[in-house]
């Protein structure tokens, strides 16, 4: 049973070698980064100018058939000519994920080649192999160092079970312990995916984690104990962009009942509609803010939480005492 994935992608309009066949004036030019901002483009492995920007890390969660992969897709699809570096780790019993990615990668669009997937096999990136993912950040800059050509972005797919929180941790402590593996990223946005079809179903829901056979068999599941509806929570939480996918399968009512739920679990999150995974690229690839949640940890995480509600009644309050005036 294979459990999970790597699969490193260069996304552009053109092949590299095509690329790097060009005078090398031409091969210096700088590309956006989807804000407006640019860098350098990598010559034999070294930047061209001090001071690079980092490449921007996205983590994509959201629970078991949210439509993260569909979302990926899209990103790989892109029509702005971006090099996004793809990790996917899917610990479902068949592993879709990276079947659906190396099919893009075979031929169905952008300069990505199938010979760049490694496997990360037994388990999901927040802990069983948490080094191993680790070390898969340091293999993708490798790899476009050796290419001369940098990543505009590199995107993380977690798996339906991962948590979110625990992979921003192991992140950070590892720039820490060691800053080497990660050296030219930095994890920005991380963009959670809700399936608005089955969300607030699941919601109420009480089973555990290793009582769902559908979110596939490993050590990690079988010993996991959680409730569902408190990993699904915590995904919600934790995240800069929230995306309520498949929106036409349900109606405005119940559209609106899932973003007072989602908005309420995490008020400071930004909110987009979107059908098969179809969402604004700006919107999904380093959206965070400077104060994102990838530069917090839990404790900052509450703190902002309860200034946001204390603010919310204060405005409540202003608003009632309008009225009586």
């Amino acid at each position: 049973v294979v459990l999970g994935a790597l699969g490193f992608f260069c996304v552009t309009g053109r092949s590299v070698s095509a690329l790097m066949s060009e005078p090398h004036h031409k091969r210096l030019r700088t590309a956006e980064d989807g804000h407006g901002r640019s860098r350098p483009r990598l010559e034999d492995g070294q930047a061209v100018a001090s001071g690079e920007p980092l490449v921007p890390v996205t983590l994509l969660s959201g629970f078991l058939g949210a439509g993260k992969t569909t979302l990926l897709k899209n990103i790989l699809e892109n029509k702005a000519g971006l090099k996004v570096g793809v990790i996917v780790n899917d610990v479902a019993e068949i592993n879709i994920d990276k079947a659906l990615v190396s099919t893009k990668a075979a031929g169905g669009g952008g300069s990505a080649l199938q010979e760049d997937t490694v496997e990360l096999a037994n388990g999901c990136a927040c802990c069983s192999v948490a080094e191993e993912f680790l070390n898969s950040i340091e293999k993708l800059m490798q790899m476009a160092a050796a290419r001369g050509v940098p990543w505009d972005h590199i995107v993380v797919e977690s798996s339906g079970v991962a948590e979110p929180r625990e992979i921003r941790d192991n992140l950070r402590n590892a720039l820490q312990s060691q800053p080497e593996v990660l050296e030219g990223t930095q994890l920005h946005t991380l963009v959670t995916v809700v399936d608005s079809s089955t969300f607030l179903s699941e919601f109420e829901k009480r089973n555990r984690v290793n009582q769902r056979e559908d979110l596939g068999k490993n050590d990690f599941s079988e010993q996991n104990t959680r409730q569902v509806v408190d990993l699904m929570c915590e995904q919600v939480e934790c995240c800069d962009v929230l995306i309520m996918n498949k929106s036409d399968l349900i109606d405005e009512r119940q559209l609106a009942m899932l973003s007072e739920t989602l908005a309420t679990l995490n008020p400071t999150a930004k909110l987009h509609v979107s059908e098969r995974g179809r969402v604004d690229l700006r919107f999904v690839l380093a959206a965070a803010p400077d104060n994102g949640v990838a530069s917090m940890d839990e404790d900052t995480e509450q703190r902002r939480l309860v200034e946001q509600i204390k603010s919310a009644e204060h405005g409540h309050n202003e608003h009632e005492h309008g009225h009586a005036d």
